[in-house]
């Protein structure tokens, strides 16, 4: 009898343990989700400021070609 109250104190001991390791994953899950909602928003701005430079740079060497063209002056 004493056998079967050990182990049933254990095992509730084990029992509180996992919840509580349960809920610290829990907090870190969540605590994650909300960091990365910061990081998507940095890395959409960054793709647009990187979006804008590839159009001005593409904008640029279409309006040198075309200058070289019209000119009719080769380097």
């Amino acid at each position: 009898m004493d056998q079967l109250n050990e182990l049933r104190i254990e095992f509730e001991r084990h029992e509180a343990v996992c919840e509580e390791r349960w809920k610290t994953v829990f907090n870190e899950i969540r605590s994650a989700k909300e960091d990365s909602k910061g990081r998507t928003e940095e890395i959409k701005a960054s793709v647009q400021s990187l979006h804008r430079l590839i159009w001005a740079g593409g904008g640029a060497v279409i309006l040198f070609l075309a200058g070289i063209i019209v000119s009719g002056t080769m380097l």
